[in-house]
């Protein structure tokens, strides 16, 4: 069980995002596993929002904003850089896919 005591001086909601994100962070150093894990979320409720288009075009675009979204949290320290070079092999991988295959 965690001490909340600790939680006293956060006065707004993004103090206790960042409170349950350095708990949340163990051993692991930069970054916590919360926004790890609402980013990784986020990335397949929006390729299940996108179904309606080709799967390969859903995978880039996603995979693009998720991108670049996790530029804005390593910068803000809620996300582990590693999550960058995930999305930026993804987004990479799907474009020289759809380059290939289109051709």
């Amino acid at each position: 069980m965690y001490n909340i005591t600790t939680l006293q001086n956060a006065n707004t909601v993004s103090d206790i995002f960042i409170f349950a994100n350095s708990v949340s962070a163990g051993q692991a150093g930069d970054g916590g596993i919360l926004f790890g894990l609402i980013i990784i979320a986020i990335y397949f409720i929006l390729i299940m929002r996108l179904k309606k288009y080709d799967f390969d075009e859903a995978i880039l675009a996603v995979s693009f904003a998720c991108f670049v979204l996790s530029i804005f949290l390593v910068q803000a320290k809620l996300l582990n850089f590693i999550f960058i070079l995930i999305f930026l092999t993804v987004t990479a991988g799907f474009a020289f896919y759809m380059y290939v295959v289109r051709r």
